[in-house]
């Protein structure tokens, strides 16, 4: 573009205004957007033909840095423009806008859009384009909007990206997404294969790609031949190559197929339109090809905006003022100011307009962006499927209709989006690692328990298989994964020699810090020591460690024990019982039967009780007490059948109690732990066994027969022994020790966990779980505890337990025997003689029958550094200033060349002590010296080396003086032909020391030295790797700055990434798991946090937090960054930063209070190496850091430097401190000389070096002929400097040692050192000790910690920025046992109490650091006692960051962990349904006949008629007609009468006692029966259908009903209480009420125990939750602290204690009993067919047997029975007619006979022969 003088134009009088433009004219950008800038020009001036003004445009092409600050140079000090446009990159215009600044010219910029670059750092920058950082709310919208949680940054490594990182990684944290990794790409092909192997072989699927399109489509290119662009990946590109995409070939768009984008929305116009056509007929033949893109747009847009400043300020005739001119153009120093400069850059800043690119708008120097465009590469190009705002969020149109107002998140709104691969799927931000390996899976080998795990090999593939619950578990878990994983490998944790396990579950969890497998899937317990190393999933199985042992069965005291279940106070108080109810009777029966004896009425009532048909009492009253002393005497036997039975069974069940001596485990379990450490048994007593047929084996051998006592192990184990055992012969015993539950385990920091855990959770509430139980385990197999533990305690019934009953008893007896008195007797007749008067009493029956029945019941009871490493020929000569010497440098380098022999040999003398001989050759150095001028001298040829030096910094003055004495001590001991030649340039500034460079190279230097910064030593690297010039840096120590990258690049210095390594093994060894990174935001630190977040990441350590401060920031904006990260939860911080920076870090940190207990600071060696340059201000407020810095062995040469650089430097002003780069500048000088005489002499200049006018420009310089071979020399010399052995690596110099400083006192001390191979040591030369790696920093000294704290600080803690822990707690109107809120009279401040409250509390004790006074926040109003909402809204406000955490009753669920984060559960929970039990009047009048079925019934009837024939036959010769008339009735009658109908054959009396024995056991199974029926029928639950349903309101259990269940929203109620719950049940649904109520069993289990188990039952199937747990914001790092406090609690009993003390001892952590079958069931015919059987067999062959064709065969009976038939007869008409007699009157004696006596022992061996 033709560029003309500023003035006035010839024809029109219109002011030219000189702007320069920079862009690089070989690249199709530059080529685009000149032709835009002069088509903007064009148009403008056509649009605005009357101005007074007109931008005049001088043009420099630059395609690098150093071209377009040299260009910027010479526009401003040669051209005088009065603003600059462009360049086109960040790099090149950081070093333009220095300039700028310089000159006070403004900087307008289309396409600089890096963050690094801000106006409000520098004032003359004007940026026309959108910043990188503007798109940053729109990116994380999107990622929100999808649902993304994970993601990798991928961006180009061009130093420029750094403030882009850091502003993403805040915007990304503000919205709960996590980096899960960032990757630097450079332009080397290899390099990106690299990195994307590393990508695939990570887990996240999801990548962010912040980088030019250049590289981008080659990132893109390779990412697709690897396989990452196929399904499952999802990736977005940010505006640095969105803008860009209509310039990518077909290849590279091929490639991205699927990829979304975000980029500047340019709305559609006429003027748009028309300018790209014009555009295209422009550029069409363009060579390169261009295309217009929005970067073109913008740089349109600039001109015009510039055109309207220019017009506004009107005609310009200043100059540049203060410009001072001196020979060397290039000079910055002569570079003026414009004073036009200032008003310009005002006016361009107020400029606005409509342009082509949108509104024109500059708020702080940048455009802003109202809109961007969301992009979707399909086909061969891309489209738009939707748009973000800032007050709308995502939308499918740019523009709204004003529907809707809200801001949204929502990817729903978007277009229809085609995947990588070809799928509508959207991708997970998460997948399992798919770099050609699978999924490891470690198993354990068992010998026994298979049931859980079991390994099977294909004896074909080899291939492992795995069977059994946990294999089931983790095959159901993974179809709910929201990624696919095939086929995981399955890898035996065994001995390969023998097969076995090779080791415990221990060491099979150390594998996985190892990194052998990705997850373990086993019987895996979950412990708070193991949580430590790896992490685990949520348990998919309760469980806990249980003692098992056989039942001892007492014997020896069992023949005594049918005395216990009376005491002997009752046995007396029943002989005397005995004896006063003998005595009483006898009083009563004195008239009546005087003459018994004494003797015979105390016995008596004992004789009653087993001959009820003798001894017969004639007075009505002895009768009356008899009746009470029965009934008595019944109650008492019932008594004692009961407490023997208990007892019975008590001593089955009694267990002992005694310790056990032997003691067996599971081989490979915790439980020897825990047995050891916890209940100290003596190993030697325990015994490991591998399966249950080993348990039962050992158990019942016996500790003294080589088995074992007792067994323990953890409950579903003793499960499957006791179903495979029963329960017969083993019980539990003793307290159970609670465990965390199964899990699987994974790798610390592993994402799969996270997944995993919440399919877990989605397993519990359907019927997975059981169904997999039940297949593994068996139907028997209960979730339920077995064997509560049984009372041994015998009870004896008492005297005070029946003292009521012989109170009653005695109390009517003596009643009974007053009213007998004769007194009373007179009494009673005259009494009733009055009433006999008034009515008539009917006669008593005329036959005197007695219808008195005695019933009869029977109850039946039934858990090497070498520290000589400086070389021993170097010496300290007092140094001269050599740039002062210069001319004299030949002759100070003639050395006799007997002198260095001397030197050697002096120092080895001085190392033997030889001090005499010492002295003499010290004579002999010193005359050496003395003849040294007059000496011949030897031509030396002088080689330059370019020196760049800060010189007006202290570090430039340290590294000069040491270079100096390197240079001196150098050449005194090495007679070389060669020598250097310094051309030493002093510079400030990134611009100036590219410019210096160019100028030492334009000298031919052969080497350059320096410059000291690293963002200096890029562009000096540039310009070397032109001509091929070595750059030796001796403190730049940036990791990108590589030798790979740049070859010409030597780094002697420590690469800051070489401690990364160092620094992990602190954090880890500390067990910090977060950490915090300051560092200095120059643009040049990202690499640094790259490689120590892949290492952190290694260690499973994460960087929570990342903050970029600027060296230009002042202490209000460091304060408000600190304040920052005191809000964090973090609380250890590595700083990496400069000195300068540094100090004023820790001075504000010390303000702020952040230098106190508690907190950790760790510095790098950027700042840890200038430790002993700080002030005491600084080191004071440092107290307490520890620093990290590479280790210079100590040495003789080392401490003589040291002094000798002490004395030269002593009154050096500003004063000046030697540290690690000065000796590593010295050893460079060294290495340099070595490489530069092995080289030999150099005649060499550089070549293709132009000899223009503008030969200083960078284009135009030659290269060097022996750049190369140099390179090669330096790259191998070897020597040993002062700072250790000097070694160099692809050109970077390798450290051998880290020395760990801890700032304590005025300045550092030592507390250990690391060394690559062996990790940690306290002595730096531990080497020939231990050859072991360690990590425990135990090996270092003691540390005094911020704060003055011996205490370490622990990696993370409650914010502390002026607010407490916040703590969400709702308004509950009922269920106060679990959580209540009290507030505190006359403050705002409020207390809880309940289950929830007392579990939080005690937690807070077991956390490793304090929460004091923590903020209860109530969720409602607590006056009218009123929730604001349900529990899911409570957790909403969580999410909001409202609340810390919420400590309620809250069930954890599947939806509700995607929200949240939970704890570890505190407390089991499922939902049941609680009814009420229904009573069925109508059906129980007729429950009499339940017991049995019809045709029972019948087979009774038909059996008593049966029996009646049998003995009718056996009884019609020995009885009369009219007692054979009543044979048939006689089955029935005898069951009431068995005192009458007395049978007199012996074989009718047979089938008379067959009958009897029938008929009783068919009552006790009618009275069995019954009593069961009738029990049913009160459990009976109504099988009707629910029409109303009730549950908590607050609670999840809604949505359940309405969302899972189906039902109906209006017949559903909501209560809060039991009250209510109470009340709504027994009102039922018709009467207002509800028919069930569905919650969770903790609560109706609070329920029940309030209002009884008799009238309320659970229903159905319960619904298994995740239990209830602390929910607290997603991400928080208190979450783990909590759940491992929690995981601690379950084992010490503090749980049960909480639940007795809110819920009340009644509360049972078992799950109460669910739904009873409610058929009654009848016993039918089939039941007792047997009885019958027996019955009618045996009565059928009575018959048999007594017919008389049968007598002859039973002769020898014929005799007996004769006489017995007699006698049977006699004893039947003797007993008629005692009782006639006895009968015929109560108060009558009976009638004296003398053979009455005889009589009545007749008929008593008759009886005793039938009994008989």
């Amino acid at each position: 573009m033709a560029a003309r003088s500023e003035g006035l134009d010839s024809n029109g009088g219109v002011v030219e205004v000189k702007i320069g433009l920079i862009v690089d004219l070989n690249s199709s950008m530059g080529v685009m957007v000149e032709s835009c800038i002069a088509m903007a020009q064009y148009d403008f001036y056509r649009s605005h033909p009357s101005y007074r003004t007109k931008l005049a445009f001088h043009t420099k092409n630059s395609h690098k840095a150093l071209a377009a600050a040299s260009g910027a140079l010479e526009l401003l000090k040669n051209e005088e423009v009065r603003a600059i446009l462009g360049p086109l990159t960040s790099p090149e215009a950081r070093f333009v806008v220095e300039l700028g600044e310089k000159a006070q010219v403004p900087i307008v910029s289309f396409s600089a859009t890096s963050s690094n670059i801000s106006p409000l750092q520098s004032p003359y920058f004007i940026r026309t384009a959108a910043a990188d950082s503007s798109q940053l709310k729109a990116i994380t919208t999107l990622f929100q909007g999808l649902e993304w949680k994970k993601v990798i940054i991928v961006y180009e490594d061009t130093g420029y990206q750094d403030g882009f990182i850091r502003d993403i990684t805040h915007a990304f944290r503000e919205a709960d997404i996590r980096i899960s990794g960032m990757s630097a790409v450079s332009a080397n092909d290899s390099q990106i294969l690299e990195e994307l192997n590393k990508l695939k072989a990570m887990a996240a699927r999801v990548f962010l790609v912040h980088m030019t399109s250049l590289l981008g489509s080659r990132v893109f290119v390779h990412a697709k031949a690897i396989g990452m662009m196929g399904k499952g990946y999802g990736w977005i590109m940010t505006d640095e190559s969105s803008n860009l995409l209509n310039s990518m070939d077909d290849e590279a768009i091929g490639a991205m197929e699927g990829v979304l984008g975000i980029r500047p929305y340019v709305p559609k116009s006429k003027n748009l339109a028309f300018l790209k056509r014009r555009q295209e007929k422009e550029l069409q033949c363009s060579k390169p090809k261009a295309v217009l893109n929005i970067f073109g747009l913008w740089a349109y847009d600039a001109v015009w905006a510039l055109a309207m400043a220019v017009e506004r300020i009107g005609p310009i005739n200043s100059a540049f003022v203060k410009q001072k001119k001196r020979q060397n153009a290039s000079d910055m120093a002569s570079l003026g100011s414009s004073d036009v400069g200032p008003v310009l850059l005002k006016e361009i800043l107020s400029t606005k307009f409509n342009g082509l690119s949108g509104e024109f708008n500059l708020v702080n120097g940048q455009l802003q962006i109202s809109t961007f465009e969301i992009l979707h590469v399909i086909g061969k190009g891309e489209r738009t499927i939707g748009y973000w705002t800032p007050d709308r969020g995502l939308s499918r149109h740019p523009y709204s209709s004003n529907n809707s107002s809200n801001y949204s998140t929502s990817a729903s709104v978007l277009k229809n989006i085609i995947w990588p691969g070809d799928t509508t799927d959207k991708p997970v931000d998460w997948d399992l690692p798919t770099s050609g390996k699978k999924l490891k899976v470690g198993v354990p080998v068992k010998e026994g328990f298979t049931e859980f795990v079991k390994l099977e090999q294909n004896p074909v593939t080899k291939e492992y298989s795995i069977t059994g619950f946990c294999a089931d578990i983790f095959s159901e878990v993974l179809e709910h994964l929201p990624f696919r994983i095939d086929e995981p490998q399955f890898i035996p944790f065994q001995d390969p020699r023998t097969g076995k396990s090779a080791g415990s579950y221990n060491d099979l969890l150390k594998q996985l810090e190892l990194k052998e497998y990705d997850l373990v899937v086993a019987d895996v317990t979950i412990l708070p020591e193991r949580e430590k190393t790896v992490d685990f999933s949520r348990s998919y199985m309760e469980t806990e460690v249980v003692m098992l042992r056989q039942i001892k069965y007492s014997k020896g005291k069992d023949i005594w024990i049918f005395v216990k279940p009376l005491s002997s106070d009752l046995w007396l108080t029943i002989a005397l019982a005995c004896i006063v109810m003998g005595l009483i009777i006898r009083t009563l029966e004195r008239r009546v039967n005087r003459e018994q004896q004494l003797g015979m009425w105390v016995w008596f009532p004992l004789a009653s009780l087993a001959f009820p048909e003798r001894n017969r009492v004639a007075s009505k009253w002895s009768k009356f007490v008899l009746v009470i002393w029965l009934f008595t005497a019944f109650i008492v036997m019932q008594s004692y059948t009961a407490n023997l039975s208990s007892i019975l069974t008590i001593a089955q069940l009694k267990r002992s109690r005694e310790k056990p001596y032997c003691i067996g485990f599971q081989d490979g379990s915790f439980v020897r732990e825990l047995l050891i450490n916890r209940l100290h048994f003596n190993e030697s007593k325990m015994k490991s066994y591998a399966s249950a047929e080993q348990y039962h084996d050992a158990l019942s051998k016996g500790c003294l027969n080589g088995g074992v006592d007792a067994i323990f192990d953890e409950l579903p184990f003793i499960k499957i022994f006791i179903d495979t055992y029963g329960e017969k012969n083993y019980k539990l015993e003793g307290s159970s020790y609670s465990t965390g539950g199964l899990g699987f385990a994974f790798q610390k920091g592993s994402p799969l966990a996270s997944f995993i855990s919440t399919a877990i959770l989605e397993l519990t509430g359907s019927g997975a779980m059981h169904a997999i139980m039940t297949k593994n385990f068996g139907l028997e197999y209960s979730e339920q505890n077995y064997f509560p533990e049984i009372s041994s305690y015998s009870s004896s019934i008492g005297v005070m337990n029946l003292a009521g009953l012989f109170i009653v008893s005695g109390s009517i007896t003596l009643l009974a025997l007053v009213f007998s008195a004769p007194a009373f007797q007179q009494l009673y007749a005259s009494v009733s003689s009055r009433y006999r008067q008034n009515f008539v009493f009917p006669s008593p029956p005329s036959d005197g029958t007695d219808t008195s029945a005695q019933s009869v019941a029977e109850t039946t009871v039934s858990g090497n550094l070498s520290t000589n490493a400086m070389p021993e020929n170097s010496i300290s000569i007092a140094i001269q200033r050599d740039d002062a010497e210069a001319a004299n440098r030949n002759s100070s380098n003639i050395i006799n060349t007997t002198v260095p022999m001397v030197y050697e040999l002096f120092f080895h003398l001085v190392r033997h002590n030889n001090t005499g001989i010492s002295i003499l050759l010290c004579c002999l150095m010193i005359l050496a010296k003395s003849n040294h001028a007059s000496a011949t001298d030897h031509v030396i040829e002088e080689v330059k080396i370019g020196l760049l030096l800060d010189l007006n910094s202290s570090l430039g003055k340290m590294v000069e003086s040491c270079m100096k004495m390197a240079y001196s001590n150098f050449y005194k001991l090495h007679h070389y032909r060669t020598g250097l030649l310094f051309r030493t340039k002093n510079y400030h500034g990134v611009v100036e020391a590219a410019l210096k460079a160019q100028e030492l190279l334009n000298d031919e230097v052969r080497a350059i030295l320096g410059p000291q910064t690293s963002p200096e030593a890029k562009y000096v690297v540039e310009l070397a790797t032109k001509t091929q010039v070595p750059v030796v840096s001796f403190s730049a120590t940036r990791s990108s700055l590589s030798y790979v990258q740049s070859p010409h690049f030597i780094q002697m210095a420590g690469d800051d990434s070489s401690q990364s390594k160092a620094i992990t093994v602190i954090v880890e060894g500390f067990g910090w798991q977060e950490v915090v990174i300051v560092y200095e935001d120059t643009g040049y630190q990202d690499g640094f946090v790259q490689y120590l977040s892949d290492a952190m990441r290694e260690a499973g350590i994460r960087i929570s937090w990342t903050r970029a401060i600027s060296i230009s920031a002042n202490d209000s904006q460091i304060v408000d960054e600190l304040r920052k990260l005191k809000a964090a939860s973090c609380r250890v911080f590595l700083v990496h930063m400069t000195s300068l920076l540094g100090s004023r870090i820790f001075i504000n940190a010390n303000t702020a209070g952040m230098m106190s207990e508690g907190y950790a600071w760790l510095t790098t060696d950027v700042l840890s190496n200038l430790f002993g340059s700080m002030d005491v201000t600084v080191i004071d407020a440092m107290q307490g850091v520890l620093g990290i810095r590479p280790y210079a062995p100590k040495s003789i040469d080392l401490t003589s430097f040291k002094m000798r650089w002490e004395r030269e430097l002593q009154c050096a002003k500003p004063k000046v401190e030697l540290n690690i780069f000065g000796l590593w500048a010295y050893d460079a000088i060294w290495a340099l000389a070595m490489a530069i005489e092995r080289m030999g002499l150099i005649n060499s200049s550089y070549v293709n070096m132009t000899q223009q006018h503008n030969a200083n420009l960078p284009e135009n310089l030659g290269s060097s002929e022996v750049g190369p071979i140099l390179l090669k020399e330096i790259a191998h010399t070897r020597f040993k400097g002062l700072t250790g052995e000097f070694n160099l690596v692809k050109g970077q110099l390798q450290i051998s040692a880290y020395e760990i400083l801890h700032v304590i006192g005025n300045g550092e001390r030592p507390v250990g050192y690391w060394t690559p191979n062996r990790g940690l040591s306290r002595d730096p030369d531990a080497a020939n000790i231990s050859s072991k790696y360690s990590t425990s920093v135990n090996v270092l000294r003691s540390i005094i910690w911020p704060g003055d704290s011996i205490v370490k600080p622990m990696y993370w803690a409650v914010p502390t920025s002026g607010r407490r822990l916040r703590v969400g707690v709702p308004v509950k109107e009922g269920f106060a046992e679990f959580v209540k809120l009290k507030q505190f009279q006359n403050t705002a401040e409020y207390n809880i109490t309940g289950f929830c409250a007392d579990v939080f509390r005690e937690l807070l004790f077991h956390l490793p650091f304090n929460i004091d006074d923590p903020q209860y926040i109530p969720y409602g109003d607590l006056t009218v006692g009123k929730s604001a909402g349900s529990y899911d809204d409570l957790l909403t406000q969580l999410e909001k960051k409202k609340y810390d955490i919420v400590v309620a009753d809250i069930t954890i669920l599947p939806e509700r962990a995607q929200r949240v984060d939970f704890s570890t559960p505190y407390l089991e929970s499922q939902v049941v349904m609680l009814r009420q039990v229904k009573y069925d009047e109508v059906n129980d009048i007729w429950i009499f006949v339940s017991p049995f079925s019809s045709d029972l019934w019948l087979t009774i009837a038909v059996s008593c008629l049966f029996t009646g024939a049998v003995i009718l036959i056996l009884e019609h010769r020995a009885n009369d007609p009219e007692k054979l008339e009543k044979a048939f009735w006689f089955p029935f009658g005898s069951l009431v009468f068995a005192e009458r109908n007395l049978v007199t054959s012996k074989w009718s009396q047979f089938v008379f006692v067959i009958w009897l024995f029938t008929a009783y056991i068919v009552m006790q199974s009618y009275t069995a029966n019954l009593s069961s029926n009738m029990t049913i029928s009160r459990l009976q639950h109504s099988t009707d259908k629910l029409y109303c349903i009730g549950f908590q309101k607050g609670s999840f259990v809604k949505e359940m009903l309405t969302k899972r269940l189906d039902f109906n929203v209006s017949r559903i109620k909501s209560y809060s209480s039991v009250e209510q719950y109470h009340d709504a049940l027994s009102r039922g649904c018709h009467n207002g009420g509800v028919d069930a109520i569905l919650d969770e069993l903790p609560f109706i289990k609070i329920f029940l125990d309030t209002y009884g188990k008799t009238n309320y039952k659970l229903l159905g199937s319960p619904y298994r939750t995740g239990g209830i747990g602390f929910a607290l914001p997603k991400g928080s790092a208190l979450t783990p602290h909590i759940s491992m406090a929690l995981l601690n609690l379950t084992g010490d009993g503090l749980m049960h204690a909480f639940k007795t003390k809110n819920f009340g001892p009644e509360y049972s952590d078992g799950d109460y009993s669910f739904d009873t079958a409610s058929r009654i069931s009848s016993f039918g015919t089939r039941d007792l067919a047997g009885l019958f059987i027996i019955s009618g067999t045996l009565g059928i062959l009575a018959v048999l047997l007594s017919a008389p064709w049968f007598q002859p065969k039973i002769s020898f009976m014929s005799t007996h029975d004769k006489s017995s038939s007699v006698t049977s007869s006699e004893a039947g008409e003797t007993e008629s007619s005692v009782h006639s007699t006895a009968e015929t009157r109560d108060d009558m004696p009976p009638k004296s006979d003398e053979n009455s006596d005889s009589d009545y022992v007749i008929v008593q061996d008759d009886i005793s022969t039938s009994i008989t």
